[in-house]
């Protein structure tokens, strides 16, 4: 029987995926190294080695990843585990107030969180000219889709039409000229004394920039704790697909906009003004980019319905149909469109 390949030794520091949450690890042991599936003995980092796990080789790609937790984090959104701080507490209490290596975990709820998503609040410290003002219908989306979250119903992934898809329909309602697209990547905007000109061509360069921005923050700033494990699958997915470590899927062409849809798409944008302060635009430039986002806007509010009906949307569909009986929506009365 061949050797098997092993992509890491003994002594390796890497990071482990238990449970959705990344660990900084390290590899014990490997047995089994003549089998056809040799067995990688983890240890956690900072864990009593009662917690240690066997790993087979042909899980490893989904489960095992060079680099530490933090840096996984960074690259997939995968969130880190909480450190244990207190090892020899570990002894004379009966209960662990932190997570454990694949033990299920229950979070804390989320009393904070009302009828609306936090992403519609997160403007109200900035300046009022940043501030994203959705349209009613917008938010009633929003709102009906945290409802479903806080029941473990999520949007299907990948969605009926994409980031990617209701971009590329928004630019084909954008009059343009043959000759402006062909100029696009030489000019996006143009300054005029202190102002900015917004053109056609503005427009269109402002919605593929929120696309390409929704692929940098997706995974660690739009998801709900009740998709982390969906994101998981996702990526495991694309990287056994592409057949390339995870943490190399964006250099392999690994895009979340072709995957996730308008719902995410308005927790992005609604964030926005909170998202900018982690940038080094000034103010001016936002507020003259604001004016693109608010056009897109428009034009998601006119056409919402064709991209998210409901609980066709949703998964399980069983219980997305009964539960969107009681969504925000259906006690506010839900428009189809709104000027």
């Amino acid at each position: 029987m061949p050797k098997v390949h092993l992509a890491f030794a003994v002594g390796d520091n890497l990071t482990c995926v238990s449970k959705g949450l990344g660990y900084d690890a390290k590899i014990q042991e490997i047995k089994k190294q003549d089998s056809a599936d040799p067995l990688y003995v983890v240890h956690f980092m900072n864990w009593n080695h009662r917690y240690d796990e066997t790993i087979p080789a042909s899980q490893a790609k989904e489960r095992l990843h060079s680099g530490t937790a933090e840096e996984y984090e960074a690259l997939t959104g995968i969130p880190v585990a909480p450190a244990n701080k207190a090892k020899k507490a570990a002894k004379t209490t009966k209960k662990e107030v932190v997570a454990k290596p694949a033990e299920k975990t229950k979070t804390p709820k989320r009393a904070e969180r009302t009828s609306v998503t936090p992403a519609l609040s997160s403007s109200s410290s900035m300046d009022q000219d940043l501030k994203v003002t959705l349209p009613r219908p917008l938010i009633l989306l929003l709102s009906d889709d945290f409802y479903m979250s806080e029941r473990d119903v999520l949007p299907t992934c990948p969605a009926r039409f994409t980031i990617d898809r209701i971009v590329a329909d928004y630019i084909k309602s954008i009059p343009i000229t043959n000759q402006n697209l062909r100029i696009m990547d030489d000019l996006l905007i143009e300054y005029e004394e202190n102002d900015v000109k917004i053109t056609n061509v503005a427009l269109i360069c402002t919605a593929r920039a929120l696309c390409d921005y929704f692929n940098v923050v997706h995974g660690y700033q739009l998801l709900y704790q009740s998709e982390r494990a969906q994101y998981a699958a996702l990526i495991a997915k694309e990287s056994r697909v592409k057949n390339v470590e995870i943490a190399t899927l964006p250099e392999h062409g690994f895009r979340a906009s072709e995957h996730y849809g308008i719902v995410h798409l308005l927790r992005m944008i609604a964030r926005l003004p909170q998202l900018f302060q982690l940038t080094k635009w000034n103010d001016h430039l936002i507020s003259r980019i604001m004016v693109g986002v608010h056009d897109f806007l428009v034009f998601l509010n006119k056409n919402h319905t064709d991209y998210l009906s409901g609980a066709d949307d949703y998964e399980p569909k069983a219980k997305a149909v009964e539960l969107f009986k009681t969504a925000p929506s259906r006690k506010t009365g839900r428009k189809s469109s709104s000027n």
